[in-house]
Formats: C-alpha cells, structure tokens, sequence
C-alpha cells in the first residue's frame, strides 16, 4: 500500500522552517480569525502563558499566549490582518 505524502512526514513544516534553529517556538493561530490586538513587539521578552495578541473568530475573542518562556524573534502578523488556521503568528526564541 502506498503512503501518502503527509504519512511520510514531508507537509509537516512551514517553508524555511527547517532552517530555522531547532530551540524556536513558532506559536501558531489555533483557528481561522481576524487579528485584533497585538501586544507585545519584537524583542519583548515574554512568559509561558503571557498574552501575545488577540484574535477574533466567530465573534469570540481568543487570547492567543506564549507557549515558551524566551522573547519575540518574529511578529509576523499586526491588527486587522486575517490569518488561517495554523498559520505562525510569533516566533519565540528562549
């Protein structure tokens, strides 16, 4: 039986994600949304479960918290910018 591309682990990663050092936390959006707020800035230094940003999805807001204790590398998204499920929001580096 052959094994679908996914079974074989190759859609797993974002593009460049694999260049990327192995100790980043990328902290993804857990459902299709609209950003409302953004918190915190690009190299504010953040704690598991401190608030990053806020974002609406079916009329819910979702906070959205780090995963990782460390400080923003990468804000990849800002206010009233739509995003898809999944999709890196923040990289976290410790």
């Amino acid at each position: 039986m052959a094994r679908c591309a996914l079974d074989q682990g190759k859609w797993n990663h974002a593009p460049g994600s694999l260049e990327r050092n192995r100790s980043e936390m990328d902290l993804k959006s857990p459902a299709v949304g609209k950003v409302l707020r953004v918190i915190v800035e690009p190299g504010a230094p953040v704690a598991r479960g401190d608030e990053i940003m806020v974002i609406e999805s079916m009329k819910v807001e979702i906070p959205i918290k780090a995963n990782a204790t460390g400080r923003i590398k990468e804000l990849h998204v800002k206010p009233g910018d739509q995003v898809q499920r999944n999709a890196v929001l923040v990289v976290i580096e410790p």
